[in-house]
């Protein structure tokens, strides 16, 4: 379980994930850093299975009530001589 859940209240931002999703989370990083290194200014797409198929790793059901679910997460990783 991995979500990414905007809490407009607070105006913050919650991550809620369980074991699995961490491990996910930090294999799709680590992807992002090596090929970052190779190619510069490189991204990545979460999606849910409802935005990216079955085989997508954000989870749709949210942890708290009040929030609302992000489909989307995209992840930019920039080079110090990039900011575009």
């Amino acid at each position: 379980m991995l979500t990414f859940e905007s809490d407009l209240k607070d105006e913050k931002l919650d991550i809620h994930s369980d074991l699995e999703g961490l491990k996910y989370l930090r294999s799709v990083i680590d992807s992002l850093i090596v090929q970052s290194e190779k190619n510069g200014c490189e991204h990545v797409h979460l999606m849910t299975q409802e935005w990216g198929g079955p085989d997508a790793g954000l989870s749709s059901e949210k942890q708290h009530p009040d929030n609302q679910i992000f489909n989307h997460v995209k992840i930019f990783c920039w080079s110090e001589n990039e900011n575009t």
